[in-house]
């Protein structure tokens, strides 16, 4: 199974994030809040929106499947994407799809503590990444993108190889453990097909020791979670 090219997309939209990030653009637990627009406030865009299509999408194709390109990537091989920048008590005050992602749901759910987070929007693809104020892992990243794509593309195309059904989240959803590389640490990764059609991934990346076994059933909770808020 290849790789899909939304995946690469939203890679490397990580990547950027995590950039944003380290140079300090981004909301950190209990600061002084600024002004900064959250998904759903009126005037800001939103990964719920009602049209049920994607904008970039063409026959049921996800973002970034264009002529092999992936939208937005520039000379860098990195996309376009300027986290929205603020500081505040919660992670909804980053914007993007990060209202879905609150430092204390997380920790309640999962058990580990998130104190940054980092929304960026690309296309019609809405993001969030968390991470602790000391440390670059464990990383926890949402994206929620509008698409066309059906239950069966989801198992066939874009779930990762290896992995496992879900019963309960979405449409239909999928479980899958990522090995280590020379590249990446270990991660898990939720994905689902939500009832008003949008491919969302939830994707946790290890920090060394943690139990990636212990942790499985926690992040399918915590997505059953995030689609339940979003109903």
């Amino acid at each position: 199974m290849r790789t899909p090219l939304w995946a690469i997309g939203i890679r490397l939209w990580a990547i950027g994030v995590a950039a944003a990030l380290m140079a300090g653009c981004a909301v950190r637990a209990g600061a002084t809040p600024d002004p900064v627009g959250a998904v759903g406030a009126p005037g800001s865009d939103t990964p719920s929106g009602d049209d049920g299509q994607s904008g970039g999408h063409a026959d049921g194709q996800l973002d970034g499947q264009n002529d092999g390109q992936v939208d937005g990537e520039g000379d860098a091989g990195l996309p376009p994407a300027e986290p929205q920048a603020g500081e505040s008590a919660d992670a909804a005050s980053a914007g993007g799809a990060c209202h879905l992602l609150e430092f204390d749901l997380v920790a309640e759910v999962t058990g580990t503590r998130f104190d940054i987070a980092a929304a960026s929007k690309r296309d019609s693809t809405h993001t969030c990444l968390l991470r602790p104020l000391a440390d670059k892992l464990p990383e926890l990243a949402l994206s929620v993108t509008a698409t066309s794509i059906d239950k069966e593309i989801l198992r066939e195309e874009v779930a990762p190889r290896g992995a496992t059904s879900v019963d309960g989240l979405g449409r239909a959803g999928y479980q899958a453990r990522i090995a280590a590389s020379d590249k990446q640490p270990a991660a898990i990764e939720v994905g689902w097909l939500s009832g008003d059609q949008r491919l969302i991934s939830l994707r946790y990346t290890l920090a060394d020791g943690e139990d990636a076994d212990a942790l499985v059933p926690k992040l399918v909770a915590l997505a059953q979670r995030i689609d339940a808020q979003r109903v």
